[in-house]
């Protein structure tokens, strides 16, 4: 299985889109369809450098805070929000973890494979690396598990970083849009609304059997600008998206 760090952040869509002349649109839509593109200074920037005319990838607006005790440390959500807000609680670095790609150059990527999400996923963003971002925009960090020691060790490892757990992902698996995993059954423990192929481990036990995966999504598709794989709410944030749905 694949192993991700979990960050505790705000989850985001990103969208690119260029025209017969050039012309670029980004995008950054939360879960409740929310474009937060003007809330999030650079994140417009780091999408335009995207090397695609057409993108959308699915990732995690986090932060990191340099404590003069601890050294450096992820920033908490609510640290995260602050900083959007105008209010900052600590100096944050704002950063964007990107973890899956459903759509590129026109194409619908979202029954492929994980592992060749990923593989483009990389390749899309490993130029980014090679620019003075204000908020950079990197792949999410993450290793092959192939038993059940490594899990404990990714697991362990990221925890001592400071971040909330791991998600385990299949990497055989489509990006699951309003659909649960099969492989996932809702337990006492964990109800899983919607699901990715992939299941959160979170702080406080490595042994529940299946976390809260893929967040709640829309079952209509996702075009660039147009209908939008999210539903439920990250934050209370009333900001209305101005992008035009498209014509499907």
């Amino acid at each position: 299985v694949w192993v991700e760090r979990k960050y505790d952040g705000i989850r985001l869509l990103v969208h690119k889109a260029t025209d017969a002349y050039g012309s670029v649109l980004a995008a950054a839509y939360t879960r409740n369809r929310h474009d937060w593109i003007e809330l999030v200074p650079g994140l417009e920037a780091a999408i335009r450098l995207l090397p695609a005319r057409t993108a959308i990838v699915d990732g995690e607006l986090y932060g990191t805070v340099v404590d003069l005790e601890r050294g450096t440390r992820p920033a908490t959500v609510y640290e995260v929000h602050a900083v959007l807000q105008g209010a900052p609680i600590v100096p944050v670095q704002l950063r964007f973890a990107a973890f899956d790609l459903l759509y590129l150059e026109g194409a619908d990527l979202t029954s492929l494979p994980l592992r060749d999400r990923r593989s483009r996923l990389a390749m899309l963003v490993a130029p980014l690396s090679n620019f003075p971002l204000t908020i950079p925009l990197s792949l999410a960090a993450g290793q092959l598990a192939e038993s059940k020691d490594d899990l404990s060790r990714l697991y362990h490892h990221f925890r001592s970083q400071g971040y909330e757990g791991i998600v385990v992902k299949d990497l055989s698996g489509p990006y699951r849009i309003a659909a649960r995993d099969p492989s996932c059954p809702a337990t006492p423990f964990a109800r899983p609304r919607t699901s990715r192929g992939w299941r959160h481990v979170p702080r406080s036990t490595t042994r529940r059997p299946c976390g809260r995966s893929g967040r709640a999504a829309s079952s209509r598709r996702s075009p660039i600008f147009g209908s939008r794989p999210h539903s439920r709410p990250t934050s209370r944030s009333t900001a209305a998206s101005s992008w035009p749905r498209s014509a499907s």
